[in-house]
């Protein structure tokens, strides 16, 4: 019965640490060889999700135990093959000290938490979460290779804007910046970021900003003057 009890403690203690050492960025090959597909496997606050870019629209975030069921993937022996291949860790997560956010707190800012993978849609657009021409925040807090923060345009909007047409609202500039700090304040979060400039992502100036939550799934930045609706996935109209 002793000798029972401590292989199942063992199991327990060892299954959830042995998939935690897997999280990260997965290739064929690493560092100047690096190319083809990437795997980036998240335990910590998904429970489980790896992100695949294979350069085609098959690509995405997909539950971890489905893609095993599926046969793609499989994580057997602390290693990580996708449809039959071994890939090698070329990335470890991120140092996520500085991001001092509960599992709850981040289900409500994250934008890469499952399962609503909610974004911020700027209030300005007159069909709120129903629209199709539309700026949006992307805050990605769960990693696990880094966090950042885009404001971005909608596909519908983006292509209206290449081919000369006109916005029906004023945007903003599209940007990306690196969060190097998050925390909670009264009435909402605080982040520290620094911008990335285009075209290689070079470090511009550091700021913060407040992101002041309300009822209804509202986020206003006071420094930015703008007003956000949470919007879940599902809720958007497909572009």
């Amino acid at each position: 019965m002793r000798i029972w009890l401590a292989i199942a403690a063992a199991a327990v203690l060892s299954g959830p640490a042995a998939a935690a050492d897997l999280a990260g960025e997965w290739r064929a090959a690493c560092g100047a060889q690096a190319g083809g597909t990437s795997v980036v496997l998240e335990y910590a606050f998904t429970g489980g999700t790896a992100t695949i870019d294979d350069g085609t629209e098959d690509g995405g975030t997909f539950p971890i135990a489905a893609l095993e069921k599926q046969g793609k993937l499989s994580l057997a022996g602390g290693a990580v093959k996708w449809n039959g291949q071994t890939f090698k860790r070329c990335r470890a997560p991120a140092d996520r000290s500085a991001i001092k956010l509960s599992k709850t707190q981040l289900a409500e800012l994250a934008t890469t938490m499952p399962p609503d993978r909610a974004i911020f849609v700027d209030a300005r657009a007159k069909a709120g979460c129903k629209a199709r021409d539309y700026q949006y925040l992307r805050i990605d807090l769960i990693g696990p290779l880094g966090f950042e923060l885009g404001r971005w345009n909608s596909v519908h909007l983006a292509e209206r804007l290449a081919s000369g047409g006109k916005a029906p609202l004023a945007v903003d500039q599209v940007s990306n910046w690196t969060i190097e700090k998050a925390e909670s304040v009264p009435g909402g979060y605080r982040l520290t970021i620094t911008e990335l400039i285009p075209p290689n992502g070079s470090r511009g100036d550091t700021s913060t900003i407040t992101l002041a939550t309300s009822s209804g799934g509202k986020v206003s930045i006071p420094e930015w003057t703008r007003l956000y609706l949470r919007c879940p996935a599902s809720s958007l109209i497909a572009d």
